[in-house]
């Protein structure tokens, strides 16, 4: 019995019939006896007739009625979908992802960074529940590709696009800074080389006076006035992606402290420091002026007090004292501040400062005295720097100390006379200029100082004899 498969727009009807050659066929075959007993022969002919003329119509409104086999059905199409399409994330941060497969019980995937499985150091990693790891470094290009592979069907995927960008921070977070103060902020870039950053108050880059400063270095100092409201926004953005910045919010106060050293120069208790020095105080905040005046500064030797002219540099709060000329060797001085000292904000010193400092010792130079004839050098008494004596040798020579700053005076006395031979050392001045020479001037280095000597002549007249004149020099560091 053939199966006729008829398509009826978008169904298909099957019918199953038997094919009759005459109507006798028909009677034999299709109709049970009792049947034909009961019908006659003409309505069995009609019947027959019936259904051979619906058959025809059929075949014919359905396009002639041919005869094919039944294809297998078409299995579901298999799809894709992540979510979320887009991330942006910073270095070394996480960013899950999640894949839906429809189409396939079978929804595993595979997990992929710009067709690597898995990703790599370079671009991040993914796993297998898909948990996206940015790199510690900024990749190039800095956008990456996150896909998610059918298992069913490795035909069938989805991506989505990843932007990785460098992480930036700044402290302190949320500080409290006084009037007139100044407050150290510092940024951390992490994923790019280039780690420079601008810093700007309220979004104005380097700040002004009404909201405060803030200078390369990250160093803000806040406004005299309270602005309003007192609280500024203090901002980092880095250079080398200005997309990524870093802020924090500082809130200004009345300033109530006290002035306070930072540090001295030459530090307390130091010892060795030059003979032609200064001395430098920096202070924490900037300071009123008028109270810049002795005897609010004062550098004393014991109980003396030396002239020193005053210095102010209000960028960077520090006090300069010079003394006149050179200090002594081998001496202990002292700086002093008062609490007559005050701040911006007119707060004093809360309790007067002292520091101490040790000068350095004299510089031994090698030196030489040419007696007249019948005086033995050996008898000869010099005093050199604060008092030392020294006896010459045989061949005249011996040892002084003089400043390595400075001239000193050497002395080489005639025993039980009242007269002797003066010379005088001129100690390195710290200029890296030449000098000129004189007949009677001459240098040398000794022990790392530029030594300039005197020499001289002297002719000595005695009262009780006639004209009599003893030649002799001296020679210090000659």
């Amino acid at each position: 019995m053939p199966t006729r498969m008829l398509s009826l727009g978008r169904c298909n009807l099957l019918l199953q019939f038997r094919c009759f050659s005459s109507i006798k066929t028909l009677d034999r075959h299709v109709c049970p006896t009792p049947l034909v007993g009961a019908l006659s022969r003409t309505a069995i002919r009609w019947l027959a007739a019936i259904c051979l003329t619906v058959l025809g119509m059929l075949s014919l409104s359905c396009g002639g009625g041919s005869s094919t086999s039944l294809p297998n059905p078409t299995p579901s199409a298999v799809s894709v979908t992540i979510s979320p399409t887009t991330a942006s994330i910073v270095v070394g941060e996480t960013q899950p992802f999640t894949a839906t497969v429809s189409g396939s019980s079978n929804t595993s995937v595979t997990w992929s960074v710009n067709g690597v499985n898995g990703g790599n150091p370079t671009v991040g990693t993914i796993s297998a529940t898909g948990l996206y790891t940015a790199p510690p470094l900024v990749p190039n290009p800095a956008s990456v590709s996150i896909t998610a592979k059918s298992a069913a069907d490795s035909s069938k995927a989805a991506s989505a696009q990843v932007s990785v960008k460098l992480k930036i921070s700044i402290s302190p977070m949320t500080p409290s800074v006084e009037l007139f103060h100044a407050q150290q902020f510092s940024a951390a870039i992490v994923g790019v080389s280039n780690t420079t950053v601008q810093w700007s108050i309220n979004d104005v880059q380097g700040g002004n006076s009404v909201v405060g400063t803030i200078d390369s270095t990250g160093i803000y100092t806040a406004p005299i006035f309270l602005p309003s409201p007192a609280t500024v926004n203090v901002k980092a953005t880095s250079v080398a992606d200005p997309s990524q910045t870093a802020s924090t919010t500082t809130t200004l106060v009345a300033d109530t402290s006290p002035p306070q050293v930072v540090s001295v120069t030459p530090a307390d208790m130091s010892s060795g420091v030059v003979l032609n020095g200064w001395v430098a105080i920096t202070f924490n905040e900037g300071l009123d002026p008028s109270t810049l005046t002795p005897p609010t500064f004062a550098l004393t030797q014991g109980t003396t007090s030396l002239p020193i002219t005053i210095s102010y540099d209000p960028t960077t709060y520090v006090v300069t004292l010079t003394p006149p000329g050179i200090l002594a060797p081998l001496t202990t001085y002292t700086i002093t501040i008062g609490t007559q000292l005050r701040d911006e904000g007119g707060n004093p010193l809360a309790a007067p400062y002292s520091a101490s400092f040790t000068t350095v010792g004299g510089t031994s130079v090698p030196s030489s005295v040419t007696s007249p004839p019948g005086l033995d050098p050996t008898s000869l008494n010099v005093i050199s720097l604060q008092g030392q004596r020294s006896t010459p040798a045989s061949d005249g020579s011996f040892s002084a100390s003089v400043r390595p700053q400075g001239t000193t005076g050497v002395v080489a006395m005639v025993p039980g006379e009242a007269f002797g031979l003066f010379a005088i050392s001129i100690g390195n001045s710290g200029s890296t200029s030449s000098v000129s020479r004189s007949r009677k001037v001459l240098s040398r280095v000794v022990n790392g100082t530029v030594v300039y000597t005197g020499r001289w002549q002297i002719s000595i007249r005695p009262a009780d004899t006639g004209d009599v004149g003893w030649r002799w020099r001296l020679t210090c560091g000659g």
